[in-house]
């Protein structure tokens, strides 16, 4: 009998750091449900503020500098996706991108202090409607997902202003690609 709780708990023990393995090995591809806007209507709140869901959107959009990055190839459009572009890469060498999740639904402020040109890549799939009035680039990415393969291209010119973008959708949201000739940023 002593044999058998011995062997047991020698499983367990086991058990328990094979799946701590298997799940530090794994996480990076983990999602977790988390809402990125907690706490900052506590932090405004108690400074006075009376914050509206638009300004806790910007509040939260201004604190992820990290999240703007300089492109490469192989970096994935998505902050929470792995997926990446297969076609015409080296025209994306001199952009930066906004990783936001691949469902993100809200709308976008972006304070820009230069002019610089917006990239988004399409999805057919997507209401593009906001993009008629975009110029259409003369080449395609090929950004493959599972509910969306985003290939076409438009710009468009933006002077010193917070702009407001949609995130896209509704099937997923389109990535954003960001070009400032005058600080190479």
């Amino acid at each position: 009998m002593r044999l058998n709780n011995l062997l047991k708990n020698f499983y367990t023990f086991f058990s328990v750091i094979i799946s701590i393995l298997v799940v530090t090995l794994l996480w990076k591809n983990v999602t977790l449900p988390l809402n990125y806007t907690n706490g900052a209507k506590d932090i405004l709140v108690s400074k006075g503020y009376k914050p509206t869901n638009n300004t806790i959107r910007y509040i939260f959009l201004n604190n992820l500098q990290n999240k703007i990055k300089k492109y490469y190839s192989g970096l994935s459009p998505w902050s929470d996706r792995n997926y990446f572009n297969k076609k015409n890469d080296e025209k994306l060498k001199d952009l930066y991108l906004i990783q936001i999740p691949r469902h993100y639904k809200d709308d976008i402020y972006l304070k820009v202090t230069d002019e610089v040109i917006i990239f988004r890549v399409l999805c057919k799939k997507n209401n593009n409607t906001e993009y008629i009035n975009w110029e259409r680039e003369n080449y395609e990415l090929e950004i493959i997902g599972t509910t969306c393969v985003h290939t076409n291209i438009v710009k468009k010119k933006f002077k010193k202003r917070v702009i407001k973008i949609t995130a896209g959708g509704p099937i997923s949201s389109d990535p954003i690609f960001i070009y400032n000739s005058k600080s190479g940023e």
